[in-house]
Order: C-alpha cells, then sequence, then structure tokens
C-alpha cells in the first residue's frame, strides 16, 4: 500500500506525479492514431512513385542529432518534389544515398503529403506506441487509485481512533 496508514497520508503532491505519465501516455495514443490514420488514408487515396534518396538533413534534438532521409520523387503531373522523410535515425547513413525507395502521396498535394512507404512495418511501429502509451495511461491510474485508496485507510483509521479517544 501507498503511504503508511499509521503515521501520515500519501503527501497530495505525489498524486500530481502520476499526471506525467497519463499525459505522456495520452499524447503517446493520439500521435500513434493519428499516424494509422495519415498511413491509412494515403494507402486508400494516394499514389505511388519510385523516389531516390538524394541527402539527409540533420536535426538537433534534446539529447542528440537525428538524421532524415531527403527523398525526391517525379509526380504524376509531372512536378519534381523533394521531401524530408518523417522517419528519422540516430545514425547517419542509414538511408545511402541514391537508394530507391517507394512514396505514397495525395496527387493533389504531393509535396505536403508524401511520405516513404513503411509497408507493415509502419503500422506494427504506430501500434507498439500506442500500446506503450496504453500501458503509461493504465499504471497512472492505478497509481492514483492506490493512493486513494491510501488516503482513505488513512482517514478511517483516524475515525476510528478518534472514536475510541472520544
Amino acid at each position: 500500500m501507498i503511504g503508511d496508514s499509521q503515521k501520515k497520508p500519501p503527501a497530495a503532491v505525489t498524486g500530481y506525479f502520476a499526471l506525467i505519465p497519463l499525459i505522456v501516455g495520452i499524447a503517446m495514443v493520439g500521435m500513434s492514431l493519428s499516424d494509422i490514420a495519415s498511413m491509412r488514408r494515403l494507402e486508400m487515396r494516394g499514389l505511388t512513385a519510385s523516389g531516390t534518396v538524394v541527402g539527409e538533413l540533420k536535426q538537433q534534438m534534446s539529447q542528440h542529432d537525428v538524421y532524415c532521409p531527403l527523398v525526391r520523387f517525379t509526380a504524376t503531373n509531372g512536378a519534381v518534389v523533394q521531401f524530408k522523410d518523417s522517419t528519422c535515425f540516430q545514425s547517419p547513413n542509414h538511408s545511402p544515398q541514391g537508394a530507391q525507395v517507394n512514396v505514397r502521396y495525395i496527387a493533389e498535394a504531393p509535396a505536403e503529403s508524401a511520405a516513404v512507404d513503411q509497408g507493415r512495418s509502419g503500422y506494427w511501429s504506430s501500434a507498439f506506441t500506442g500500446l506503450v502509451g496504453l500501458l503509461a495511461i493504465t499504471l497512472a491510474i492505478q497509481f492514483i487509485r492506490g493512493l486513494r485508496r491510501a488516503r482513505r485507510a488513512f482517514q478511517l483509521k483516524m475515525a476510528g481512533q478518534q472514536g475510541q479517544g472520544g
């Protein structure tokens, strides 16, 4: 049980720490659902083209750099489109320059919608992110419930002691 019902109840501030994994979990589930919806929309309405990795874009993250492939392809309307793929890696040259990739895009907005086709691994990756988010939410809720039970047990104990003493 959280807290010691013999001495004092769990501090109220402890419950606020449970909000961190709760909020992170909700964000992870939201991102996962958004990614899956985007992939599904591209799969259902999108067109496919052959693209070429033309370079990498180095981006600064909080703790380290990531390297995102730059891909160029020709849309069905003849426009040459270059975009930064959303799948980035911690090591450079993960997608070597000149590598051929499949690109999915929406015909009305090829530059804004283009993404390298990850196949089923994209779905699995997003689903895993969502499951980790659900786990964080579940653990946060269980922690909050444990705090409530501990507070209630302390209140009942204190009420019982006051009833016996008075």
